[in-house]
């Protein structure tokens, strides 16, 4: 094996090792700080920049649907299956 001629390439043989290990760590380092801003930055829902579609109130035809609902604890409900269909929660 020939000298080395210049003193980086003298480093750089002595101590490869040394400097692959704080080249990974750097770049894990990197890629872990990067990642977490990434997920910090999507949970937060104030800077979201896709704005939900799903309305969040009720229009007036909806709501009166919803009152005239029947209560959970009325004893006497009519209900009418269609042709050709069996109600599964019957006796």
């Amino acid at each position: 094996m020939s000298k080395p001629i210049n003193p980086a390439e003298s480093f750089l043989i002595r101590y490869n090792f040394v400097v692959l290990v704080v080249i990974s760590a750097a770049t894990l380092s990197v890629a872990i700080y990067l990642a977490s801003m990434t997920f910090l930055a999507s949970s937060d829902p104030s800077n979201a920049e896709i704005k939900s579609t799903v309305p969040s109130t009720f229009d007036k035809t909806t709501r009166e649907k919803i009152n005239t609902l029947h209560e959970s604890n009325d004893q006497n409900i009519s209900t009418q299956t269609p042709e050709g269909r069996i109600d599964p929660f019957s006796e």
